[in-house]
């Protein structure tokens, strides 16, 4: 499990441990686990899936934006 934060410019709409992540980003589909290496990418149009362990997955759509993955710490700008 790791903490993903997803932020807007309205403030935080997500806050939370986490299984995975599922994002789109310039190079394609991602998914992050816990202890993923560290990576500062682009987000692109599409929808971010969250899950959490025994929980049915929940999507968010997404737009351009930044992903930075940092130990075990996410955040979706």
């Amino acid at each position: 499990m790791y903490k993903l934060e997803i932020v807007t410019p309205e403030g935080i709409v997500y806050s939370d441990e986490v299984y995975q992540t599922v994002v789109n980003t310039a190079d394609g589909e991602m998914g992050i686990l816990e202890n993923h290496m560290l990576v500062l990418t682009n987000v692109i149009p599409g929808k971010i899936t969250i899950e959490k362990e025994g929980q049915e997955p929940v999507e968010y759509a997404s737009t351009y934006g930044v992903i930075d993955v940092a130990g075990n710490k996410v955040i979706i700008l």
